[in-house]
């Protein structure tokens, strides 16, 4: 097995050495405000995809989002008056389906006791 590269600091001392990184697949990714850049990215990437002159030319393979701060499209105009006027007001107290309900479940997000307590503080 080959050893890691010690040649730079860093992730990427984690490549092995001789390892052409201007070869290897490209991925972007990015959370929240970063997904956000990381689609836009990933949009002009795949638009220069069949540009031979730009670096990634042949190599953008996808990309990794996670909760990105995108904004989505209404319904059309008159599906929103429908939900708003007719279908709020006859159901008001349906309940929100349990797969669309948000779950907040500290004891498998924080490991330790303080950093839930931390947590529920701010």
């Amino acid at each position: 097995q080959k050893a890691l590269g010690k040649s730079q600091p860093g992730l990427v001392g984690l490549v092995p050495d001789g390892f052409d990184l201007s070869r290897a697949p490209l991925f972007v990714a990015g959370e929240s405000m970063g997904g956000a850049l990381a689609l836009l990215i990933a949009q002009r990437l795949s638009s220069a995809a069949d540009d031979a002159r730009h670096p990634s030319a042949g190599r953008f393979r996808g990309a990794i989002l996670c909760a990105p701060a995108i904004y989505g499209n209404l319904p059309p105009a008159p599906v929103v008056f429908f939900l708003k006027h007719f279908a709020v007001p006859l159901l008001p107290r349906t309940r929100m389906p349990a797969f669309l309900e948000s779950v907040n479940f500290p004891e498998l997000i924080w490991a330790t006791e303080e950093r839930r307590r931390n947590a529920a503080a701010d």
